[in-house]
């Protein structure tokens, strides 16, 4: 990540860096995953402040599916 992506992250930035990498991610599944970056950034910071194991749970159904149905990839 460079540091201008960084600075979108403004006092979040540290707890951001806390999270370690997953295989796929709560914007990835989120109906958001189309907006700017600015966006993905709040979606990304929802996850890091709510993260939870029904959370992750959700989020690796969702990425199932997603896959099963082609949705998102390119």
């Amino acid at each position: 990540m460079i540091e201008e992506e960084l600075k979108s992250y403004k006092m979040g930035v540290l707890k951001f860096l806390s999270v370690k990498p997953r295989i796929t991610g709560y914007w990835k599944v989120s109906e958001k995953r189309e907006v700017r970056y600015l966006k993905r950034v709040d979606v990304e910071l929802f996850y890091v402040y709510n993260q939870s194991l029904f959370l992750d749970i959700v989020i690796l159904v969702k990425t199932v599916f997603m896959v099963l149905l082609r949705k998102g990839a390119y």
